[in-house]
């Protein structure tokens, strides 16, 4: 039986300040920001949407002394799909390139352009949120995206303007 994730966190609580930390770090300080994976069971494509979520978030903030670590958390071994501690996300290859300016807040998504794509984060833990993109672009898994895209509670979407094989 698939149990839905239960929800034992908040992006207010949980997320935003850390990043609004980030947003206040001296630049001759260094912050690390890590995630974490859930304590329960979840399967592989449960836990990249959740990495991807928080890695997202990060790229909302992210600068030259601020930098992010995904720890998955899974106390039981890492078979049948299950995530395990040395995973490794392709999405952390992916060059964004440099940030054009800080995070907007667009009608409850939160957005942050680079040259090379645009970061959409939706912080609400109940509702999809719509996105209109108005050129087309690739997912990290090379889906190709135009027009209006709703976008899950708790997801982030990582867009680039070209999609390298």
């Amino acid at each position: 039986m698939n149990k839905a994730r239960k929800r034992s966190h908040s992006d207010e609580k949980d997320i935003q300040p850390y990043l609004d930390a980030a947003l206040r770090i001296p630049t001759d300080k260094k912050l690390f920001l890590y995630g974490r994976g859930t304590w329960e069971y979840i399967d592989y494509e449960q836990d990249y949407h959740w990495q991807r979520y928080l890695y997202a978030s990060y790229l909302l903030v992210k600068k030259e002394n601020v930098f992010f670590k995904y720890h998955s958390t899974f106390q039981v071994p890492t078979t049948n799909g299950r995530s395990g501690g040395l995973d490794y996300y392709d999405d952390w290859n992916i060059d964004i390139g440099n940030a054009l300016g800080p995070y907007l807040n667009r009608a409850g998504l939160l957005l942050r352009h680079f040259e090379n794509g645009i970061v959409v984060v939706n912080p609400s833990g109940t509702k999809y949120v719509d996105y209109f993109l108005d050129q087309y672009m690739y997912s990290p898994e090379g889906h190709r995206l135009h027009g209006k895209i709703s976008v899950p509670p708790e997801r982030a979407l990582i867009l680039l303007k070209t999609h390298k094989k």
